[in-house]
C-alpha cells in the first residue's frame, strides 16, 4: 500500500500504469468486465445513438494483490 497520499496520487495520476479495455461500455455492462484483483478506472466516453452513456474503462493490478506462491 502507499505510504503517503502524494505516493497515493502519483499512482492513480500515472498514465503508464493503466491499461486500457477494449470497446466502450453502458453502466450495466460494468459487471462484466470487474474482476477481482485488480483496480479500475471508468470515465465517461460519450453516447450512443440512442443517447445511452458509454464508458471507457482501464483497469491495473492492485497493489494489494500477491501474485505467485
Amino acid at each position: 500500500m502507499p505510504k503517503s497520499l502524494d505516493e497515493l496520487m502519483r499512482r492513480a495520476t500515472a498514465p503508464a500504469s493503466w491499461d486500457r479495455i477494449p470497446g466502450l461500455f453502458r453502466r450495466w455492462e460494468l459487471e462484466q468486465v470487474i474482476d477481482t484483483g485488480f483496480e479500475y478506472r471508468v470515465e465517461k466516453s460519450g453516447e450512443d445513438d440512442t443517447g445511452m452513456k458509454l464508458y471507457a474503462i482501464y483497469k491495473r493490478l492492485s497493489e494489494d494483490v500477491v501474485l505467485g506462491p
